[in-house]
C-alpha cells in the first residue's frame, strides 16, 4: 500500500461522508464528516492493505455511514438508506468511466492499467475528479427536490439497489481479471446504470404524486383552521359590539359610584371591564392560519390563569410558522411562561429571514430558570443562537431562528 493509495482513499471517503453530512443538512456536519470519514478511512485502508476491494468493503462502508446517519438524525427513512446506496453506485460508476477513458486514450487493456503506475495514477485521479463533480451536481439537484417517501413502501427498491451494487462489483471484478467476455460485462454494467436511472425517475414521479396528496391534505387542514379562525374573529367581534353597547351603562355606573364615593366598587368595575377587553388581546391574525389558531388557543390559557402577559407579534405569512413541530415547541414555551405566572413580555419579530423571540420576565430569576428546559428544546430543534441575561428586575431570553429551511426527503 503506497502513500498515493492512502491519499486516494482519503479523498474518496471524506467526499462521501461530507456529501452525506451536507445533503442531510446535519446540525454537526464537521463532527459527522470527521468521525464517519475516519472510520471508513480505516476500513478502506485495511482493505487496501490486504488487497481486497470487493462487495463486503462496500457493504461495510455503507453500514457505518447509515448507522452514523441514524444516530445523528435519530430517524430511519427512505432517504437514510437510498442516498448512501446511490452514492456508492456513483463511486463505482466514476471508477468504471475513468477506466474506460484511460483504456481508450492509451489504447491498452484494463489489466494493463495496474502494471503502469503513471496510467494507474491518472485513472485514480480522474475517478476522484468525476466523483467530486457528480457529488456537487447531485447535491444541487437534491436541494431542489423534497422527497417524502415511506421506507416500508420502498424496501423493494432498497433491496434492488443493494443487488445492483453487488452486480456492478462482480462485473468490475470479472472485467479486471478477464474471466468473462468484456463486451458482456460492459453491456451488463450499462444495463445496471440504465436501470438505476429508471429507478430514480420512477421515484421522482411517485414522490411527485405523494407530495401532491400531502399538499392537498395540507390545504384542507389550512382551510379547516382558517374557518375556525374566522369563527373566533366573528365571535370576538360580537363580544366587542356587546361591550361597546354596554359602555354607556358602565360609565353611568361609575358616575353613580363616584357620587357615592365608593372607590373600591369603582376599581372593581373598571378591572372587570379591563378583564373583558384583555380577553381578546391574545387572538393572533398574522395570515398563518394554523399558527394563528393553535397559538391563540394556547395563549387564551394566559387569560384563564390570570397570567400577566404582554404580547407583540410581527411576522409575515410563511410556511415555517404553520409547521406543527414549531408550533408545539412554541406552545411548550408558552406553557412554561404560564407555569411561572409572572409579569411577562413576549415578542416575536421577523428580521431578515430570522424569527427573533424575546422573553422578558419580571421576578425571581431562580424561579424563572425552569424555562430553560423549554428554551433548550426550541434551541436544539432549530439550532438557534440563544442569549440569556439578567438585570436587577428581570430575566431575559432572546432566540434567533432561521425561517429559511431546506426541505427533507
Amino acid at each position: 500500500m503506497t502513500y498515493f493509495t492512502l491519499f486516494i482513499n482519503f479523498i474518496e471517503v471524506f467526499l462521501f461522508s461530507g456529501f452525506i453530512a451536507y445533503t442531510f443538512n446535519l446540525n454537526k456536519k464537521i463532527r459527522y464528516t470527521a468521525i464517519i470519514g475516519m472510520i471508513n478511512y480505516a476500513i478502506t485502508n485495511i482493505s487496501s492493505y490486504y488487497s481486497y476491494d470487493g462487495v463486503f468493503l462496500t457493504i461495510a462502508v455503507l453500514l457505518v455511514t447509515i448507522f452514523g446517519l441514524i444516530i445523528e438524525t435519530k430517524t430511519l427513512n427512505f432517504k437514510t438508506l437510498f442516498i448512501p446506496i446511490i452514492y456508492n453506485i456513483i463511486i463505482i460508476l466514476c471508477t468504471s468511466i475513468s477506466v474506460e477513458i484511460v483504456t481508450y486514450i492509451f489504447s491498452i487493456d484494463i489489466s494493463e492499467i495496474f502494471l503502469n503506475s503513471t496510467i494507474y495514477y491518472i485513472a485514480c485521479i480522474l475517478s476522484k475528479i468525476l466523483q467530486l463533480i457528480l457529488s456537487l451536481f447531485i447535491y444541487i439537484v437534491l436541494d431542489k427536490y423534497v422527497i417524502t417517501l415511506k421506507l416500508k413502501e420502498w424496501w423493494i427498491i432498497i433491496a434492488a439497489e443493494f443487488s445492483m451494487i453487488i452486480t456492478i462489483g462482480l462485473c468490475l471484478y470479472s472485467l479486471n481479471f478477464g474471466k468473462i467476455n468484456q463486451m458482456i460485462i460492459k453491456s451488463l454494467l450499462f444495463l445496471c446504470v440504465f436501470s438505476n436511472i429508471l429507478f430514480y425517475l420512477v421515484i421522482l414521479v411517485c414522490n411527485k404524486n405523494y407530495n401532491e396528496k400531502i399538499q392537498n391534505a395540507k390545504k384542507l387542514q389550512e382551510y379547516a383552521f382558517k374557518k375556525q379562525k374566522y369563527k373566533t374573529i366573528e365571535h370576538i367581534k360580537k363580544e366587542t359590539d356587546i361591550l361597546n353597547h354596554r359602555m354607556f351603562y358602565i360609565l353611568w355606573q361609575i358616575e353613580w359610584l363616584l357620587e357615592k364615593k365608593d372607590l373600591s366598587k369603582i376599581k372593581e368595575t373598571i378591572e372587570k371591564y379591563k378583564s373583558l377587553l384583555n380577553k381578546n388581546q391574545y387572538v393572533i391574525n398574522s395570515g398563518n392560519d394554523i399558527f394563528d389558531c393553535l397559538v391563540s388557543l394556547k395563549l387564551s390559557k394566559c387569560f384563564d390563569n390570570n397570567t400577566d402577559l404582554k404580547l407583540s407579534i410581527a411576522i409575515e405569512k410563511n410556511e415555517f410558522y404553520d409547521n406543527l413541530e414549531f408550533i408545539d415547541c412554541l406552545n411548550t414555551l408558552i406553557d412554561a411562561i404560564i407555569l411561572n405566572n409572572e409579569d411577562t413580555d413576549l415578542s416575536m419579530l421577523e428580521i431578515n429571514s430570522f424569527l427573533v423571540i424575546n422573553i422578558c420576565i419580571k421576578g425571581n430569576k431562580d424561579k424563572n430558570i425552569k424555562l430553560n428546559t423549554a428554551v433548550d428544546s426550541l434551541s436544539k430543534k432549530y439550532n438557534t443562537k440563544t442569549n440569556i441575561y439578567f438585570d436587577d428586575n428581570s430575566y431575559n431570553i432572546r432566540l434567533s431562528i432561521s425561517i429559511t429551511n431546506r426541505g427533507e426527503f
